[in-house]
């Protein structure tokens, strides 16, 4: 019996988007407790996703290599110059305009609160010029340089234009924490510190990490005493710069310093909050010389804590000092919010309210009213307030209030009391005490009230964090659809302002060409089906804590009734997904949960499957029997994360294969179904690679992904060019998309959105003819057709074209070369009466351009 969802999300913007029902499936019990930093009782989503993203990159190693992703920067750079391919279309953003992706930091501009800049954990610096207000609020600050993860942004109080900004995303330092975290627990590597003296217009490394990519900043604050003076904190410990960013000295070697407060009163005194997932060193510590000494300032603080510590202190009493504890342990379990009223000599906890749950090592901060220091809020998965610090917190906003369907960019994203879960900082406004500005995963959020109500502030903030399984419409440009990190599943209707639709993290997703479905899933393998687009939904699998956290779904392209998923094992359903059954004689694959699935174009038995080097090395098997048996076709493949296969659409036996991690090449081709692998990775970056496509027409072009961009072969692999005109200078390819209909390729990034352009050698318009002389098709009869179809071609070319029928999922029924030379009008007749009754395509391709009819076949 299919599990009906009450998630009726009709694509308008007066239905409440509540997640309860699908959550049911997606809050489970933690298994690790309290062990792994977790006080809840809850399992953190977000640590098993940031987790999965580096072990997959890391893999073999225990950590990222130093100097791997600059490696790579100066390989790309290399590319540019040397194999860069000119063309007429560029990646043009296609949004969404109205979904952001998670905001680590704000910095609002004290002479000017209308120029707010964001910082984004995986797309970049942002700047707003209107206060965040309007459906184009935001746009992306280039910096020059390859950096994704932005986690800290500060400005000189002396000079507005002087801006600091620190990278990388890091929670946990290297083999810190057993178990799970058993990596470096980010979101995106870092590069150091940036600065600019001109507002952003241009950027110069200031600390450079570009070969320590294991390395993050957490917080950067300006000396307001002495503005050439700036203190970072970071996963390394705590630096300090006194010539405006020429030179850093690392003045504490506690690693993880989370959080920095400067006394405005006191030169050189500064509290620094240190260590997360248990580290060791972990606590609360000052200095008054300026970092030549420290002191341990924790008198009165919960006795042990495995989260991380953020500190903020009062404007209208500067000795008042707030600090949030998360992951608290003794002597009580959850998160303190705790208050000193002497700079930090003493401390009281003045709230025990769970208001960071089980993100205690995330997302959490407080911040006192500007002018009454004990009027606070204290934000985490939801955001609190306490009106004295005698007084419990209340919970004041409730992330299950936003709206579903199409909220258009630069409106208002929910209730007065939505903000999106998981809040990571406050800022204060600096002429009104009441409007403060939060930053969480779902953007950028503002109050005017001091935490009363709420608003979102996020038109064009296009840093939505897309996983892999991203689908696109076959016979359209549109719908397309895909899964993102926290904000659910997200459907293209040909609009920048997409319809939110599920919950939780999103996952892969399908489209069913024939009956007009689509499939949608979360995280750890639960799969979703809806006849409308999104509107309605029905549970067709449950999720499986075996299965990976982005859990593999095939539709095949050659019967899109019979869908495969996995799990450890691999499951197949001929009817859509109404019944499901093992394959393998119900045995698993080897043990490890299966991270791809890839089908051939021709017949729905031909499956690939690859596993991630969990309990063991990463395996490659293959079907040829719809899974009644699996062939393991590793051989001699590197074992690193396999992230995606392509299937070549006329002959199966053919496949590429994409591997993630470092050291090893990673594309790889078979001719012979696995039998054996060759590299085809010549002039790769080695960098991670994530997603593969083969255009069906042109089966030798071969497009890659990787986690700065994207690729182009032309001969089946032998050499590539970059093809990322259009791209920012760094962006996670998570998925390629083909968009059949449109002859067009789609990247869905981590952290950025989607991109679209032309494919190679297309153009986005159909029937485009320059010259009188582009061949192009002019006339078909019969129509319908039942056994044969006439084309008549008029033109003449310059080079020789080809004619295709082929269907809406592009593959392939007969080919007809044009020579070059005069021919005003030749004729054509292509057989169709093996082809089932139905829509085809007749597609003329001649260099560029492309002409193309509908062919209808009835009998």
């Amino acid at each position: 019996m299919l599990a009906k969802l009450q998630m009726s999300f009709p694509r308008m913007r007066a239905v409440v988007y509540v997640f309860a029902a699908a959550l049911s499936a997606l809050v489970v019990p933690d298994p690790r407790g309290v062990e792994d930093g977790v006080a809840g009782g809850e399992r953190s989503e977000i640590l098993d996703a940031l987790d999965a993203w580096t072990r997959m990159r890391a893999y073999p190693s225990a950590e990222l290599p130093s100097a791997g992703y600059a490696n790579a920067a100066r390989q790309i750079a290399a590319f540019k110059r040397t194999s860069y391919l000119a063309t007429e279309y560029t990646w043009k953003s296609i949004g969404p305009d109205n979904v952001a992706g998670r905001t680590l930091d704000l910095c609002v501009n004290p002479l000017n609160p209308r120029t707010i800049w964001a910082a984004s954990a995986s797309g970049g610096l942002w700047r707003s010029w209107s206060g965040g207000e309007g459906p184009a609020a935001w746009h992306p600050v280039p910096t020059g340089f390859p950096v994704l993860g932005i986690s800290s942004i500060a400005m000189s109080p002396a000079d507005t234009a002087t801006l600091y900004i620190g990278t990388g995303e890091v929670y946990g330092y290297q083999r810190a924490w057993g178990g799970l975290v058993d990596r470096l627990t980010r979101g995106s590597y870092g590069i150091g510190i940036l600065t600019s003296t001109d507002a952003g217009s241009t950027w110069n490394m200031s600390l450079d990490w570009r070969t320590q990519a294991q390395r993050g900043v957490r917080d950067v604050e300006v000396d307001p005493l002495d503005p050439r003076t700036v203190w970072a904190a970071t996963s390394e410990g705590t630096y300090v710069t006194r010539d405006a960013g020429l030179s850093w000295l690392r003045v504490s070697d506690v690693p993880m310093a989370m959080s920095l407060l400067l006394d405005p009163q006191r030169a050189g005194t500064v509290l620094v909050g240190c260590g997360n997932f248990g580290q060791s060193g972990s606590g609360m510590y000052r200095t008054k010389d300026g970092g030549s000494t420290w002191e341990l300032c924790g008198e009165g603080l919960p006795t042990a804590w495995s989260g991380k510590i953020t500190l903020a202190r009062a404007l209208s009493d500067p000795s008042v000092i707030y600090a949030s504890i998360g992951g608290v342990t003794e002597p009580f379990v959850g998160t303190a919010l705790c208050m000193s009223s002497d700079r930090g000599d003493t401390w009281t906890v003045i709230a025990q309210e769970n208001y960071a749950d089980y993100q205690g090592w995330y997302s959490h901060a407080a911040l006192p009213h500007a002018q009454r220091s004990d009027r606070v809020l204290a934000v985490g998965i939801d955001v609190w307030r306490t009106e004295s610090s005698s007084s419990p917190l209340e919970r004041m906003s409730d992330w299950r209030a936003g709206y579903g369907g199409v909220v258009e960019a630069g409106e208002s994203e929910g209730e007065q009391n939505f903000v999106h879960a998981d809040v990571h900082c406050i800022v204060r406004h600096p002429f009104d005490p009441e409007t403060v500005f939060f930053g969480c995963d779902g953007g950028v959020f503002r109050s005017t009230d001091f935490g009363v109500t709420f608003r979102s502030l996020n038109g064009g903030l296009r840093t939505t964090q897309f996983y892999n399984g991203f689908a696109s419409a076959p016979d359209a440009r549109y719908p397309a659809l895909g899964g993102l990190q926290d904000n659910g599943t997200v459907v293209y209707e040909g609009r920048d302002s997409w319809s939110r639709v599920l919950g939780g993290d999103g996952a892969m997703c399908a489209i069913n060409p024939d009956a007009f479905l689509v499939y949608a899933s979360t995280q750890y393998g639960a799969h979703y089906r809806s006849p409308d687009i999104g509107t309605s939904w029905e549970r067709i699998l449950e999720s499986d804590y075996r299965a990976a956290f982005v859990s593999p779904l095939l539709l095949c392209p050659s019967d899109p009734n019979v869908l495969y998923a996995a799990r450890q094992k691999v499951l197949r359903s001929t009817d859509g997904g109404d019944t499901w059954t093992d394959t393998n004689k119900g045995a698993v694959l080897d043990g490890n949960p299966v991270l791809v699935l890839a089908g051939s174009m021709r017949s729905a038995d031909t499956v690939y499957a690859a596993t991630a080097p969990l309990r063991s090395r990463m395996k490659v098997f293959a079907t040829a029997d719809r899974g009644t048996a699996w062939r393991n076709v590793t051989g001699g493949l590197p074992d690193r994360y396999p992230v995606d296969i392509a299937v070549h659409p006329v002959d199966s036996r053919m496949a590429y294969l994409a591997l993630s991690g470092f050291g090893t090449p990673h594309v790889w081709k078979t001719m012979d179904a696995g039998a054996s692998w060759t590299d085809v990775s010549a002039g790769l970056p080695d960098l991670p690679f994530t997603a593969l496509l083969i255009d069906p027409l042109y089966p030798d072009h071969v497009y890659a992904g990787c986690d700065l961009g994207v690729f182009l072969s032309k001969d089946g692999g032998a050499s590539w060019r970059y093809w990322s005109d259009g791209l920012p200078d760094a962006v996670q390819a998570m998925d390629l998309s083909l968009v059949p209909s449109e002859r067009a390729i789609r990247v869905a990034t981590h952290g950025r959105g989607v991109y679209e352009r032309p494919l190679e050698g297309s153009v986005a318009s159909v029937d485009r003819a320059d010259t009188p002389h582009t061949p192009r098709i002019i006339a078909l009869a019969p129509q319908p057709a039942s056994d044969r179809v006439s084309v008549t071609v008029s033109g003449a070319g310059t080079s020789v074209a080809r004619l295709l029928l082929h269907d809406i999922r592009g593959r392939v029924y007969a080919s007809v070369e044009l020579a070059p030379g005069s021919h005003p009008a030749s004729s054509y007749t292509l057989d169709t009466h093996t082809l089932p009754e139905g829509a085809y395509f007749l597609t003329l391709l001649s260099g560029v351009h492309r002409s193309t009819r509908r062919v209808l076949v009835l009998r």
